[in-house]
């Protein structure tokens, strides 16, 4: 059975500090390329997965249980084992990348503590994260696990598997809450703030 996680006030709130500070950069991940030109071949599921096993082999994912104070420190989120559900996997483009993404058979699952600013309730909120591998103009391909955080409102009026709904193409369909990007081991790279599908903050924190 799945492990829950109750995981990461503190980098959750880091995050969101930064997105206040600098407020508005890049839309999303694939936005920080800034090539016009479509990449030169297509992505197959067969080299997403080569890309991913090859990726995971070199650098083992760290875990180091429920020590929440370990990952804050690192500014990571704990992503434990994955099992990429490949054929599962959907197919999209987005300016100059091509996206995989694939859901996950996690080995965590996890729940964000989520504080009302105007009663003070709080309410936890289930934290749902998939893979995506992109490729770009230049062919060459990066791997990312993406978390969705959806605001109190917005989980509950909408039921359900929130990464099931959402691909790296920018189309957010009315989402409202976070949207965090990191590594394969878990380093927070981008979060970006949406609101009925418009992103309206983000920070990029990776290379």
């Amino acid at each position: 059975m799945c492990k829950i996680l109750y995981f990461c006030k503190c980098s959750l709130l880091t995050a969101i500090t930064l997105l206040t500070i600098f407020g508005c950069q890049d839309t999303d991940l694939y936005e920080n390329n800034n090539s016009k030109e479509p990449p030169i071949n297509g992505l197959s599921i067969d080299e997403a997965k080569v890309f991913f096993e090859n990726e995971i082999s070199k650098n083992a994912t760290r875990f180091a249980g429920n020590n929440s104070d370990y990952y804050a420190k690192q500014f990571m989120l704990p992503i434990g084992d994955m099992i990429p559900d490949w054929q599962g996997g959907v197919s999209t483009s987005a300016k100059s990348l091509l996206n995989l993404d694939a859901p996950i058979q996690p080995t965590l699952r996890y729940r964000v503590l989520q504080t009302d600013p105007k009663t003070g309730k709080q309410r936890r909120v289930k934290m749902y994260h998939k893979l995506v591998i992109a490729k770009d103009a230049d062919g060459k391909i990066g791997g990312y696990v993406v978390f969705f955080v959806a605001s109190n409102q917005y989980s509950r009026n909408n039921k359900g598997i929130i990464s099931d709904w959402f691909n790296n193409d920018g189309k957010m369909n009315g989402f409202s809450g976070l949207k965090i990007y990191t590594s394969l081991e878990g380093h927070i790279l981008r979060v970006n703030k949406y609101i009925n599908g418009n992103k309206v903050r983000g920070i990029f924190l990776g290379e």
